[in-house]
């Protein structure tokens, strides 16, 4: 499968529009025989982006003439099922307190954590998990 990730370019100037008209994209052509993209980041510098893809990998754009190249890896263990005959049980979720610079504890015992997403009041986080535990 040939995996093509979308990149939205934005113009400062339409910021202030109050009509927009309609965006540019360019299409990025991820390397032959990559499932994905899994998700896109940039980094604190603009530099990317950045693409995670199904086989662990994560890509890193270099421009037109370079194209992706492998950025980083995971673990070599990065396999569902030694995750799922593991019971591992030692996952947590903190809360980070910017003004005191506090670290909290708030869930223990997690056991194959998939993904977080807190709510658009702020008022409940919800917690997806690959391993029920008991």
């Amino acid at each position: 499968m040939i995996g093509i990730l979308i990149v939205l370019i934005f113009s400062s100037s339409l910021a202030y529009s109050t009509q927009l008209p309609p965006l540019p994209f360019k299409k990025l052509q991820l390397p032959l025989q990559t499932v994905g993209p899994d998700s896109n980041a940039f980094d604190l510098k603009g530099n990317g982006p950045y693409t995670s893809v199904a086989d662990g990998r994560v890509l890193k754009y270099q421009g037109p003439n370079i194209g992706f190249i492998d950025f980083a890896t995971t673990s070599h263990l990065r396999d569902i099922n030694l995750i799922l005959q593991s019971g591992d049980t030692r996952g947590r979720f903190f809360k980070y307190n910017i003004r005191t610079k506090q670290v909290t504890s708030l869930l223990s015992e997690l056991s194959g954590p998939a993904g977080v997403a807190l709510s658009l009041d702020g008022s409940y986080v919800l917690i997806t998990k690959i391993i029920a535990s008991t």
